[in-house]
């Protein structure tokens, strides 16, 4: 009876882990297009740092005003999906809005 159950189960989890999979790789298309909406900018002040989940890098250059809603977005991912393992190193730089864009610019390079 216990084998038959294990069994039935793992049926079903075979039959439900390509649901999940094809969701959470479409949850994290929508999560980056959030994302990089959220990075559009017209000044320098406008532009954050948000620690990013894998599979999101590191680091989220966004707008101040959109941090709720791409934390929310991470959030959601993160619940749904989890999250992978990465090992994150202090980025170097000041966030800056260049071209209408939050990026990171390096120490010693110019901004456009």
């Amino acid at each position: 009876m216990k084998r038959k159950l294990i069994l039935l189960a793992l049926m079903l989890l075979a039959l439900w882990a390509p649901d999940v999979m094809a969701d959470c790789a479409d949850l994290e298309d929508e999560t980056w297009r959030r994302v990089e909406f959220a990075g559009r900018c017209e000044e320098d002040s406008d532009c954050i740092r948000v620690d990013a989940p894998c599979p999101f890098g590191c680091d989220a250059y966004i707008n101040k005003k959109n941090e709720k809603r791409v934390r929310s977005a991470f959030n959601k991912y993160y619940v749904k999906c989890g999250t992978c393992k990465h090992e994150c190193t202090s980025s170097q730089g000041t966030v800056s809005c260049v071209k209408k864009s939050c990026k990171l610019v390096p120490p010693g390079q110019l901004q456009n």
